[in-house]
């Protein structure tokens, strides 16, 4: 089953919203060609401590506070 957001969400909701500053949208799609340096260097640093924290061994973290791993 897909489920597709409406153009409408790029205005009405604001997590979807908030997407626009690393080139998402829901009219648009990704527009990652018109990112900013310092935006790319960020998302390349998110991509890098995302998949950090994926390979954490989860017997090592001591707890999860505000979705937040703390170690």
């Amino acid at each position: 089953m897909h489920r597709w957001l409406p153009v409408s969400a790029d205005t009405t909701n604001g997590l979807i919203n908030s997407f626009q500053q690393i080139g998402l949208s829901v009219s648009k799609g990704s527009e990652w060609k018109s990112l900013d340096e310092a935006t790319e260097r960020g998302l390349v640093r998110a991509i890098a401590t995302g998949n950090q924290i994926i390979g954490f061994p989860h017997g090592q973290c001591i707890a999860i506070c505000l979705g937040f791993l703390m170690v």
